[in-house]
């Protein structure tokens, strides 16, 4: 377990800047598992009082694998109960393929079920997403992410994306993001109607 202080250009405790009603406070308590990975993360004020995160959580826990993979990120409360965060979920799980790649992430609830995410301004393209399953090219690089619900079936998002198709150049660079509906027409993927 560690404790961390943020401070000021003159070294002073300084609690970092408040936004929308909330303040990472002036300390970080991180608790780490048998691996070495940050498992808990608490932000503290200077009076030792627990504060909320940009995801309006009091806690976050990190759960991984033997090999560092993050099969499960949750948002919880001070005592540890499982919370509906920023986003409107408590957490995603995650698995992976054979090469150590994201193969799924479903978002959850505070039973820690699958849901969809509500459609609200921080949940930005996975607004109305259960489940997204990634796709890769023989570099490892992801070439394709589609959302369906957790049986597998095709949804499109809130926006009316079904899948995000990505393009490289010949040095590895991502140089283009389509959208596609369910249709494979070209499609919005976030509120301000971007669809490439």
């Amino acid at each position: 377990m560690f404790i961390g202080s943020y401070k000021d250009c003159y070294g002073l405790p300084a609690e970092m800047r408040p936004e929308e009603g909330f303040s990472y406070g002036t300390l970080v308590l991180i608790t780490e598992d048998k691996w070495g990975n940050d498992s808990i993360i608490e932000y503290i004020d200077s009076k030792g009082v627990k504060k909320l995160n940009a995801e309006l959580a009091e806690k976050e826990y990190f759960i991984y694998d033997k090999d560092a993979n993050l099969i499960m990120q949750q948002s919880r409360d001070s005592v540890g109960n499982l919370i509906i965060d920023k986003c409107g979920n408590c957490g995603i799980q995650f698995a992976y393929d054979e090469r150590g790649n994201v193969k799924t992430a479903t978002f959850m609830d505070d039973k820690w079920q699958p849901m969809h995410l509500p459609n609200n301004p921080s949940a930005e393209e996975h607004a109305g997403v259960q489940c997204i399953i990634f796709k890769y090219d023989e570099y490892d690089r992801e070439i394709e992410r589609k959302f369906v619900d957790i049986n597998g079936n095709n949804e499109e998002n809130a926006y009316g994306c079904h899948k995000i198709v990505c393009e490289y150049d010949d040095r590895g660079n991502m140089v283009k993001q389509n959208c596609y509906n369910i249709k494979g027409q070209l499609s919005p993927n976030t509120l301000a109607g971007v669809a490439v």
